[in-house]
């Protein structure tokens, strides 16, 4: 039930994030992010599943949606004209 509520949480912020970019017009970096975090993605689930089982699968959701998290935000804050 933790990892649920955590994956839950990073999601909450990730789409809070998502709209504050949508209002500044803001909208080429969520597929980047995407592509980039869907690749990270198939590399956590492979490598979990095998050791930890259906468990692996929470795991591997919570690191890529911080993954999408630390990349917008490192979006915003490099971002200038925001």
């Amino acid at each position: 039930m933790i990892p649920l509520s955590i994956t839950s949480l990073a999601l909450l912020l990730f789409e809070s994030l998502k709209s504050y970019l949508v209002s500044c017009e803001v909208f080429r970096p969520f597929m980047v992010i995407h592509l980039v975090t869907l690749a990270f993605h198939a590399f956590w689930c492979w490598l979990l599943v095998q050791s930890l089982g259906t468990f692996g699968i929470c795991i591997a959701t919570i690191i890529s949606e911080s993954t999408n998290i630390l990349y917008l935000l490192i979006y915003v804050k490099y971002q200038e004209d925001l």
